[in-house]
């Protein structure tokens, strides 16, 4: 029996459960201000496994908000892709220490808590890998996270009483190492566009392979099955629900299924692209 999956799954598990409620407590306490998207950072995190470096580029939000007739700066989460426009004005939540001389702050945008839900889900993951394949124990599968997710809910209590929200304390707003501060309209623009044209690629490639594979599905099917299917396609729905299905059907059937879905969910990708790009162009 492998441990490894139950220890994974406990600690992503309370690790991401904490993090979603941390930040619903500090909301819950904090105050909401407005400030405005000055710039977005984009910049290129590297990382090392297996002996291979891998690059991948993230974006982040550079807000500006006035607290006490001062100007201030805080960060947004890093992702993959641009959020946000230059010069939205987005809410930022606010707070204080107990002697008022340190401030917190932090975009309210749920991000936080999202990426803790994964990350649970993700540990929930690794604990059913342990259950169901590694025969583990589901006692220790409920005992062990329920147990490490109580222990950090009592850190994190700590730390927002006297250090305030672990990980949202001042965050530092100082660019990556050789990060590209895009705060021009037409910077902005340009980088915009690029995304824009390279997702509607990706997505009309998406499309293209789902025909591929309905054409390869419907042609494989035997003439019988096509000329109803184009003829009477209820007595065609009828044979295929009957259970009398012939079987000399069924790869070709499923593989025609399996082309309609990625068709479909190449509409919706096809769809998003343009709706989401474009909303980001429009001022």
């Amino acid at each position: 029996m492998s441990f490894v999956p139950l220890i994974v799954g406990s600690i992503f598990f309370a690790l991401g459960l904490n993090m979603a409620l941390h930040f619903y407590r500090f909301r819950k306490s904090a105050t909401r201000i407005y400030g405005r998207v000055m710039a977005i950072e984009k910049y290129v995190s590297e990382t090392r496994m297996d002996g291979r470096r891998t690059s991948q580029v993230f974006f982040r939000p550079i807000v500006e908000y006035v607290l006490d007739g001062e100007t201030r700066k805080t960060t947004g989460s890093s992702v993959n892709e641009i959020r946000h426009k230059l010069e939205q004005t987005v809410p930022v939540l606010i707070r204080r220490s107990e002697d008022g001389q340190q401030v917190q702050a932090i975009l309210d945008d749920g991000l936080s808590a999202l990426i803790g839900y994964l990350i649970a889900f993700a540990g929930l993951g690794a604990l059913g890998v342990y259950v169901f394949h590694a025969d583990g124990s589901i006692i220790a599968a409920a005992v062990l996270p329920a147990a490490l997710a109580a222990i950090g809910f009592g850190i994190s209590s700590a730390f927002l009483k006297f250090k305030g929200f672990l990980g949202a304390i001042q965050k530092d707003s100082t660019p990556h190492k050789n990060a590209e501060i895009i705060d021009t309209a037409e910077a902005y623009r340009k980088e915009v566009s690029s995304h824009g044209f390279w997702g509607a690629i990706i997505a009309f490639s998406f499309m293209a392979l789902s025909l591929v594979i309905v054409f390869f599905g419907y042609s494989g099917l035997p003439a019988d099955a096509r000329e109803m299917m184009n003829n009477d396609f209820g007595a065609f729905w009828t044979q295929l629900t009957s259970g009398k299905m012939p079987s000399s059907w069924t790869d070709k059937l499923l593989l025609l299924g399996i082309g309609l879905f990625f068709f479909l969910a190449s509409l919706r990708s096809v769809y998003y692209v343009r709706k989401k790009y474009g909303a980001l162009l429009t001022r």
